[in-house]
C-alpha cells in the first residue's frame, strides 16, 4: 500500500512538474509569438499610415494643379476679356472634357462676381452634362463663394470637407464634397468671378478602402476633422455628425480617451483597451491656400479664415482590441493538441527558439543598415563614409598611396522640389545615386551625406587630374533629363569640389571641408562644373562643363 501511495505521489509530482514545464513552454511561446505579431502589426500600420498621408497630400496637389491649369486656359482668358456665347460654349467643352477625364469632380463651375453660376458641369455619375442657363443658380449666399471671391490673385480657397447642399438641403444620397476655388482676373487685373471644382470625397474614400483591402484587412482607416468628427468612420451611420448637429456621431464621443491622445500631437502610435491606434496629421493646404470655418447651415457664413498650418485632418489606422485578442486565441488554438506534442517538445522548443533568434538577428541587421546606409538611395551614409575614410588614412602611408574626395552638390534641385513636389525630388535623388555609381569603380565609395549632397571616395588616385576626369564623367551624366514620367522630365546639374589626400588634408574632416570649399568655388564659377582645391592643377582648377 505504501509503495502504491508513493508511486501515485511520485506520478502526481512528475505529472504536475511535466504539466508545469509544458505550461511554461506554451506560455513562453505564446508570449513570443504574440509580441512578434504585435510588432509586425505595428510596423504594418505605421507603413499604412505613412502611405495614406502621402496619397492624400498627392491627391490634393493634383486637384490644385487641375484648378490652376483650368484657370490659366486661353479660352477662359478670352471669355473673361469679352464674354460671348461662343466663348462660353468653348469653355463648356473644356469643362466637360475635364469632368469626363478626371472623374472625380462632382461639379465644375464658373461664377461671376455676383455669385451667379455662369457655367455648371454636373458629373452625373460618369455622364457629364452642362446645366441649361435657365437652371443655373445663385450661390451668393454660400460661404464658399463669399470666402473665395475676396481672395487675392494667386490664392486658392480650400473648403471644409462636408456634404453637398442643394436647394438649401443636404443632398440625398449624401455626397461628401471639398470645394476648391480660385478668383479670376482679366488682363487688366479686374476680378471677374471664381472658378470652383467640387471634389468628390468618395473618390478618396474608395482609394483608401481598396488599399486597406489589399494590404491589411484587419485595419479600419478613419479620417477625422479638427473638431473630432468622422469624415470617414467605421460605419456610415457615425459619419458627418457635424452636418446633422449630432455630437454622438464623432470620434471624440466614441473614443474620448484616444481623442485626448491624438488631438494635440502630429502623429504617434498607442494601444489601449479599445485597440491599437496609429495616427498622423494631414495638412492638405499649401502656402498659397486658405480655408475657413465654413457653415453647416445651408446659407450660413464662415466665422473665421483658416491658414494652411491650422487646417488639418487626423488620419487614424485602427485595429480593434477583439482583432488583437483573436490573434492570441488563434495561436492558442493551434497548440491545443499540446499533450500529443510532448514527445516532440525538444523539437518545438528548438523551433521557436530558432525563430525568435532569427527575428532578433533580422532586427539587428535592420538597425545596423539604418545606422550606416541612406534609406532613400541605399548609399552609405555619413557614418559609414567616415569609417571608410579613417580606414584608408590609417592603413595607407601618405608616402606610398593617396585618394581623392569628390563633394557633389546638385544644381537646381530645389526648383525640382518646388515645381514637382518632394516625391519627384526623391526619385531624382535615387537616380542621381545610380548615375554616380555607374561612373565610378567598384573599389570606390559613393555616399549621400544629406539633402542633395553626395561624397565619392576615389581610392588609388594620385593627382587632382585623375579625380577631375571622374568628376567630368559624373557631370556629363546629368546632361540627360531625369525620366520620372511621360510629362515629368526635370533637369538638374552638379557642382563638384575635389580634394586629395594627403596634400589637401590629413584627416576626414579637413578633406571634406576642403572639397566643400572647392565645390562652392565651382558653383560661383557658373555651376555644373568642378573645382580642385589643390593648386597643383592651376589650368583646370575651376572647370564648368557645358
Amino acid at each position: 500500500m505504501e509503495v502504491k501511495k508513493n508511486l501515485w505521489f511520485q506520478f502526481v509530482i512528475f505529472l504536475l512538474s511535466g504539466l508545469l514545464i509544458v505550461g511554461l513552454v506554451v506560455a513562453s511561446i505564446l508570449f513570443i509569438e504574440s509580441k512578434g505579431e504585435l510588432k509586425e502589426l505595428k510596423m504594418e500600420e505605421a507603413r499604412l499610415t505613412n502611405l495614406f498621408e502621402q496619397s492624400i497630400e498627392h491627391e490634393f496637389f493634383m486637384v490644385t494643379t487641375d484648378l490652376k491649369l483650368l484657370a490659366s486656359h486661353h479660352n477662359l482668358s478670352t471669355y473673361l476679356a469679352h464674354p460671348t456665347e461662343p466663348d462660353r460654349q468653348a469653355l463648356i467643352t473644356e469643362f466637360l472634357a475635364l469632368s469626363q477625364h478626371k472623374r472625380k469632380y462632382d461639379q465644375v463651375r464658373l461664377l461671376n462676381n455676383d455669385g451667379n453660376e455662369v457655367i455648371r458641369i454636373n458629373f452625373n455619375d460618369g455622364l457629364p452634362e452642362s446645366v441649361p442657363q435657365n437652371q443655373l443658380q445663385s450661390k451668393a449666399d454660400r460661404y464658399y463663394f463669399q470666402d473665395s471671391i475676396k481672395l487675392a490673385k494667386g490664392q486658392i480657397f480650400f473648403s471644409p470637407f462636408d456634404l453637398n447642399v442643394e436647394q438649401g438641403k443636404i443632398e440625398q444620397p449624401i455626397k461628401p464634397i471639398i470645394r476648391i476655388a480660385v478668383p479670376l482676373f482679366d488682363s487688366n487685373g479686374d476680378k471677374k468671378g471664381i472658378l470652383i471644382l467640387n471634389y468628390l470625397g468618395q473618390h478618396l474614400f474608395n482609394h483608401i478602402k481598396s488599399v486597406v483591402d489589399v494590404l491589411d484587412s484587419r485595419a479600419t482607416v478613419m479620417l477625422i476633422n479638427m473638431q473630432g468628427y468622422f469624415l470617414k468612420g467605421r460605419h456610415s451611420d457615425e459619419e458627418w455628425g457635424f452636418m446633422y448637429k449630432d455630437e454622438q456621431r464623432s470620434f471624440a464621443s466614441k473614443f474620448p480617451q484616444a481623442w485626448k491622445n491624438i488631438k494635440p500631437i502630429k502623429g504617434d502610435m498607442f494601444e489601449n483597451h479599445k485597440g491599437l491606434f496609429t495616427f498622423t496629421t494631414v495638412y492638405p493646404l499649401r502656402d498659397h491656400m486658405v480655408s475657413s470655418s465654413g457653415s453647416v447651415e445651408p446659407f450660413g457664413t464662415s466665422s473665421s479664415q483658416i491658414d494652411p498650418g491650422n487646417y488639418s485632418w487626423k488620419l487614424v489606422v485602427y485595429v480593434p482590441s477583439n482583432i488583437l485578442t483573436q490573434n492570441t486565441l488563434r495561436l492558442l488554438n493551434t497548440m491545443n493538441p499540446i499533450l500529443l506534442a510532448i514527445v516532440f517538445l525538444v523539437f518545438v522548443v528548438a523551433f521557436f527558439i530558432a525563430q525568435a533568434r532569427v527575428r532578433h538577428e533580422l532586427d539587428d541587421e535592420s538597425i545596423e543598415r539604418m545606422a550606416h546606409f541612406d534609406e532613400l538611395t541605399g548609399l552609405p551614409n555619413r557614418t559609414l563614409l567616415y569609417g571608410r575614410l579613417d580606414q584608408l588614412i590609417q592603413q595607407e602611408e601618405p608616402s606610398t598611396s593617396s585618394f581623392a574626395l569628390l563633394f557633389i552638390d546638385l544644381d537646381g534641385f530645389k526648383d525640382v522640389n518646388d515645381k514637382y513636389g518632394h516625391n519627384t525630388g526623391d526619385q531624382v535623388l535615387k537616380e542621381t545615386a545610380v548615375r554616380i555609381q555607374l561612373n565610378i569603380r567598384k573599389i570606390d565609395t559613393a555616399a549621400r551625406i544629406g539633402g542633395d549632397e553626395f561624397l565619392v571616395v576615389l581610392t588609388g588616385v594620385s593627382s587632382p587630374r585623375d579625380a577631375a576626369s571622374v568628376a567630368k564623367k559624373i557631370i556629363d551624366s546629368f546632361n540627360v533629363p531625369f525620366q520620372i514620367s511621360e510629362v515629368c522630365k526635370p533637369i538638374v546639374g552638379a557642382s563638384i569640389g575635389i580634394s586629395v589626400y594627403p596634400s589637401d588634408g590629413k584627416d576626414a574632416d579637413m578633406l571634406i571641408k576642403q572639397a566643400d570649399v572647392a565645390m562652392y568655388r565651382a558653383k560661383n564659377a557658373g555651376k555644373n562644373g568642378f573645382s580642385c582645391y589643390s593648386d597643383s592643377l592651376p589650368e583646370a582648377e575651376t572647370t564648368t562643363t557645358e
